[in-house]
């Protein structure tokens, strides 16, 4: 079936001398990367820390002591910064010296003896630890000598993220604002242990971790809210620490196999150079528009109820609805089902309650056009309509609308035909499905600092938004042996007098991974700034960070977010509020409106002569199927368009 997802973060982790007494130093040069056990793991390895000499034991066995440095003498050592990241260094002297942060320029006019105005300056007397932020590039860490010898150790890290340095002698606290169910990483370079503890929201009581080493890192997940990370010196004397608390982004390479579901997918992260950059996408609506001029799939064994020649085009997204009893999360599919073999098509959904393990939906809690029906480990809601036949070249958008009722969200699966280009009708919702779930009014997701709550046997999935190709149901494998389409990928921006603003997502990748129906042999590509997609070699990865498709007919394409955006990109008056993009901060596009102007009419016109369950390829990418897994009930006759209806399943893929 589809991949097993596992959260896969990588952390640095540091080394670092400790002490200094005038000419003898007490160099701690011991990387202690404690296992930890319950909620928390260790991360990667740090890069060590980085010494001109390794510091020995003198003869007694009981102290460390550092290079001697004459006047005029220097210790510099070469180093690359990539964007974003920046250099913390740690100095121990015993008299008057300088650090510096030199360009190669700087440096060589250094050596020269002559004048330069150094990137970054600053005179010590005993120990220091430091961050130095600079351009991206190649420089030198440099420590020289002011005056008679100095006994001298130089250490650096190269790292990234929110760090913060200071000293210790009683305590400090850092704080941060964690997105629910957040991957939170604490990360630590100290001269000496600390004792660590953190205060949860709305208590005064921390919980304590224990103490730290010298240089580590601990990952858990946080509920939403504040919290703050208390530190203290765990031995007699200052301890100076350089400490990081912060979410962790979610990686989508970590996710790739050998098949996946092939498209376009918004996972909330630009990529530079292997650089992660996050932002948050909050919206009412998404929008996937395709044009597709060929199709033809074929898997000669597929699962049960499923077309040889069947394929399907899923538009996938997360929504979050703030309840009394805390957030609840579902995963929602809108889905073109096609049986490319006789040129037919039908219009399907299905939604999962990913709140958490065994999580359900019954018929009292979810109403619709489709029916719950059961799954491993839980039920599901799901419909499908009769199957129309089609022509190509097929042009159709894709929308999927939240909004609030009094009782609860209610989620719009719809679709727009277009011929030519131009829409030839108002967007059909063929099915506005119920959900008695109380709460603040729901928003669809897109952000790498969340994932769903654990499932039996394997990691949360992720909050994207995806627009991909794949078999037909049941976690199917299916091959394309032609494919000609192109992919756009928007979100609501804004609600003004009479037009839905749309934004495209900003960066995109080629594949998704919640959802369990995967394709073989196709390629993704930019085109006229679309996605094209088309038969060839896969090539799993990054497609843009500047993804700009055309704005499909009947919409007003808006600015959105853009990479290294630290203020407003775009803003919008009207019915809805407006977009930032902050690094590292998430970016926030919010909506209080939902319904789009011209779809009041065309709620609950689509007229369904039948209705049967299927379950649609799963959010876990893993979490159900399997051929036989799910039972899926045929609930009324499906009309004679295409003959009787095949049940089918795009339900979340089974381990």
């Amino acid at each position: 079936m589809i991949q097993t997802v596992r959260m896969a973060c990588t952390f640095k982790r540091g080394l670092s001398g400790s002490g200094a007494y005038l000419i003898v130093f007490l160099i701690l040069l011991a990387t202690l990367s404690a296992s930890f056990s319950g909620e928390f793991a260790t991360g990667a390895s740090f890069p060590r820390w980085v010494a001109d000499d390794i510091l020995e034991p003198n003869s007694s066995g009981s102290s460390y002591q550092g290079t001697v440095l004459t006047k005029g003498g220097y210790l510099a050592y070469e180093l690359s910064l990539g964007r974003g990241q920046f250099v913390v260094y740690q100095a121990l002297v015993n008299s008057s010296a300088t650090v510096m942060l030199l360009t190669p320029a700087e440096y060589s006019l250094f050596q020269q003896g002559e004048g330069f105005l150094a990137n970054y300056s600053a005179t010590i007397n005993a120990s220091e630890i430091n961050l130095v932020k600079a351009q991206a590039g190649q420089f030198f860490i440099v420590l020289t000598s002011n005056g008679s010898p100095v006994y001298a150790y130089l250490g650096y890290v190269v790292a990234s993220g929110s760090w913060r340095p200071f000293a210790l002698s009683s305590s400090n606290n850092l704080s941060i604002m964690v997105p629910n169910l957040s991957k939170v990483s604490i990360e630590l370079i100290a001269t000496q242990p600390v004792n660590a503890s953190i205060i949860y929201p709305a208590s005064h009581f921390p919980s304590p971790l224990g103490e730290l080493s010298y240089s580590v890192t601990r990952t858990m997940t946080l509920t939403g809210g504040k919290y703050t990370l208390r530190l203290a010196s765990a031995a007699v004397g200052t301890a100076f620490v350089f400490a990081a608390l912060s979410p962790t982004l979610v990686n989508p390479g970590n996710y790739v196999q050998s098949s996946m579901p092939t498209g376009v997918t918004s996972y909330g992260v630009f990529d530079v150079n292997g650089e992660l950059e996050g932002y948050t996408v909050y919206t009412t609506a998404v929008l996937g528009y395709a044009n597709i001029s060929s199709i033809s799939a074929f898997n000669p064994m597929p699962p049960a109820n499923i077309s040889e020649s069947g394929a399907s085009l899923q538009l996938n997204a997360m929504m979050s609805v703030n309840s009394p009893t805390g957030e609840q999360t579902y995963w929602l599919q809108n889905v073109l089902d096609i049986v490319t073999g006789n040129h037919t098509l039908a219009y399907a959904d299905n939604i999962w309650n990913v709140s958490a393990p065994y999580a359900n939906l019954t018929p009292y809690l979810v109403s619709g056009e489709g029916n719950t029906g059961p799954a491993t480990h839980q039920n599901y809601y799901g419909f499908e309509s009769n199957f129309a036949n089609y022509t190509l070249p097929l042009s159709i958008l894709l929308v999927t609308s939240v909004i609030s009722s009094g009782q609860g969200p209610v989620v719009m699966f719809g679709y727009r035909p277009y011929s030519n280009g131009s829409a030839n009708s108002r967007p059909v919702y063929f099915d506005n499905v119920s959900l008695r779930v109380p709460g603040s009014a729901p928003r669809i997701e897109i952000t790498p600092y969340n994932t769903t709550p654990d499932m039996p046997g394997f990691s949360g999935s992720i909050y994207d938004l995806e627009l991909v190709f794949g078999g037909e149901g049941n976690g199917e494998t299916t091959t394309f042996s032609s494919l000609n389409a192109s992919l756009g990928l928007y979100y609501l921006s804004a609600i003004t007098s009479a037009k839905w603003e749309i934004a495209a997502v900003p960066s995109v990748y080629t594949y998704g991974v919640n959802t369990g129906e995967t394709a073989t042999n196709l390629a993704v590509s930019l085109l006229n700034g679309f996605a094209a997609v088309t038969t060839g070699v896969k090539d799993y990865g990054l497609l843009s960070n500047f993804f700009s498709p055309p704005a499909p007919n009947g919409y007003e394409l808006v600015k959105g977010i853009e990479l290294n955006s630290s203020t407003t990109t775009s803003s919008t008056s009207g019915a809805s509020g407006s977009s930032t993009s902050a690094t590292p901060a998430p970016t926030s596009i919010t909506q209080s409106t939902m319904a789009e102007p011209d779809t009041t009419t065309a709620i609950n016109t689509y007229s369904n002569t039948s209705t049967s369950l299927i379950a649609l390829s799963s959010i876990p990418s893993r979490l159900i199927v399997g051929a036989g897994v799910v039972a899926l009930i045929l609930i009324i006759a499906l009309a004679a368009v295409s003959g009787t209806r095949k049940q089918s399943q795009f339900g979340r893929a089974g381990a």
